[in-house]
């Protein structure tokens, strides 16, 4: 469950508009692209592995005309891990809630909150690799009576040029200090840390991601596959948008 909940804050704004984008946002946050939802699909790369990644993600408008990314982390057999909602304000985008699936041995599944401590994710205008932006989260999961905290910090190192899905696209790079703690009174903090990079394309958004918590093996995932949400529902026998942070939503096949 640790990398998945990883991943998903990795990916929380993936898309932008077509073209090459004047600004930040057009490298993360789309919303005519992902008004009618689509489903990503990361592979990893090299060592002979073959995991896989999949996210959901919708767009809406709120009440006060805010744009708002809802995001679903799924499984292979397209059930949810995870659910996300990222807004977008005039500056910045944050992480304004986040629920984890999380199951037992036995089957038992439970939704778990997350405490969102910082929530910022992108600033919309920062090309500045002196600065960095600061996200945190906070959850206990009930199954071990841990409780979890994950820390990553942001810089933005800058444009280049990339081929993804056969098409060479301008791309952004950020790097990224990651530290992951857990913690029980009877046992104390563990504490880890690693470095990870993103890579963002214009007019398409997350092109891929690389995390070393483990120096000997690190984990690079592409994005290989791009489905609108009709032919993922039809593959997969799902209803995306039906999918809540409820164990009734989670059972909806």
């Amino acid at each position: 469950m640790m990398g998945r909940i990883i991943c998903c804050l990795l990916m929380g704004v993936l898309m932008g508009c077509s073209g090459t984008p004047k600004e930040l946002s057009g490298y993360y946050f789309p919303l005519e692209e992902l008004s009618s939802g689509k489903v990503y699909v990361y592979k990893s790369k090299g060592n002979g592995s073959f995991k896989k990644d999949y996210f959901y993600y919708h767009s809406s408008i709120d009440s006060a005309g805010r744009p708002h990314l809802h995001v679903i982390g799924l499984n292979r057999k397209g059930l949810p891990i995870q659910f996300l909602d990222y807004r977008m304000d005039p500056a910045e985008v944050r992480l304004v809630s986040m629920h984890l699936v999380e199951t037992n041995r036995a089957g038992k599944k439970a939704i778990i909150p997350v405490k969102i401590e910082q929530p910022y994710v992108f600033n919309l205008a920062m090309e500045d690799t002196s600065k960095q932006l600061y996200a945190k989260l906070v959850w206990n999961n009930p199954f071990d009576s841990l409780e979890y905290s994950l820390e990553k910090v942001r810089t933005f190192k800058g444009f280049g040029q990339m081929e993804v899905l056969g098409e060479k696209r301008p791309v952004l790079y950020y790097d990224i200090a990651t530290e992951f703690k857990s913690f029980t009174p009877k046992d104390g903090e563990t504490d880890s840390a690693w470095p990870e990079q993103e890579v963002y394309g214009a007019g398409l958004g997350l092109a891929g991601y690389r995390m070393v918590p483990d120096p000997d093996e690190p984990l690079e995932m592409e994005l290989i596959q791009v489905y609108d949400k009709e032919v993922y529902e039809r593959l997969f026998h799902i209803h995306l948008d039906s999918l809540k942070p409820t164990l009734a939503g989670i059972r909806r096949r």
